[in-house]
C-alpha cells in the first residue's frame, strides 16, 4: 500500500509548481482547467482515477483518466494515466470516486435551460437556467461509463412529476462496505416509495432490497 501511496505522490508531480522558479501568474490561467483534481484511490490500492485537463484538447476541456496501479510502478517518474476517456457532447467530468473491484463513479453536469415548474430548485414559472448533475458507472481502465439507474416516478404520476424525476432523480451511494469486496449499499427514490436501500453488487450489477428509510427519520450508515 506504501507503494500506491508513493504512486499517488507521484502524480502530483506532474502539476507541483517550483517556487525558485515561480513566474507572474497570469489572468488567464486561472480560467483553464486544473490538470489533475478530484484524486480517488479503490479501496484495494490497485487504481487511482481522477478529472484531468483533455491533453487531446490543449487543456481546454475535461476528461476522466484511470491509473492501473496493479502492476510494477516506477516511482521515480511522474505516474502517466492507463486510460483517458474524453467528455461527450455538453456533459463535463467534475469528480469521481474510486470504488473496489475495479469500479468507480464518475460525476457530470450538463447545462440546462427550461421549465422547471418547481422542480428541485426551479422557479414555478418561466425557464431556470442551471446544470443537472449526473453520475455514472466506470468499469475497469473505464472502457465503458454506464448510468446508474436514476430515481423514478411511477406509473400513473402526472406529467410535470414525470418531467421532475427526469431531470432531479438520482441514486446514490450510502455505504461502500469496505469489508465486502464486491458490494457496496446505494439509495434510490421513488414518488411512490420514497428512498429505498439496495445492495448492489459492482461484479455482476445484481441488487438486493434492504430497506426503505423512514420519511420522519433519518439513519446514517457509516462507510
Amino acid at each position: 500500500m506504501l507503494k500506491r501511496l508513493l504512486a499517488a505522490s507521484a502524480v502530483t508531480l506532474l502539476i507541483a509548481p517550483i517556487a525558485a522558479n515561480a513566474a507572474p501568474i497570469k489572468a488567464e490561467d486561472f480560467a483553464r482547467y486544473p490538470s489533475v483534481s478530484s484524486m480517488s484511490m479503490s479501496l484495494e490500492g490497485d487504481m487511482l482515477v481522477g478529472v484531468v485537463a483533455d491533453p487531446s484538447k490543449n487543456g481546454e476541456a475535461r476528461a476522466a483518466a484511470y491509473w492501473d496501479l496493479s502492476g510494477p510502478i516506477d516511482t521515480s517518474k511522474p505516474l502517466v494515466p492507463s486510460n483517458i476517456t474524453p467528455s461527450s457532447g455538453k456533459t463535463l467530468f467534475y469528480g469521481a470516486t474510486a470504488l473496489k473491484n475495479r469500479k468507480s463513479l464518475w460525476f457530470t453536469v450538463q447545462p440546462y435551460i427550461g421549465a422547471l415548474m418547481g422542480c428541485g430548485e426551479g422557479k414555478e414559472t418561466g425557464s431556470t437556467k442551471k446544470y443537472l448533475e449526473k453520475v455514472y458507472m466506470g468499469n475497469e481502465r473505464i472502457k465503458k461509463i454506464d448510468d446508474l439507474p436514476d430515481g423514478r416516478a411511477e406509473i400513473g404520476a402526472n406529467k410535470a412529476m414525470l418531467r421532475c424525476y427526469e431531470l432531479v432523480g438520482d441514486t446514490n451511494i450510502a455505504s461502500l462496505l469496505p469489508l465486502d469486496p464486491t458490494k457496496i449499499v446505494i439509495t434510490r427514490t421513488s414518488t411512490k416509495n420514497g428512498t429505498s436501500y439496495f445492495e448492489h453488487d459492482l461484479s455482476n450489477g445484481r441488487e438486493k432490497f434492504l430497506y426503505k428509510a423512514n420519511p420522519t427519520q433519518q439513519i446514517i450508515i457509516s462507510s
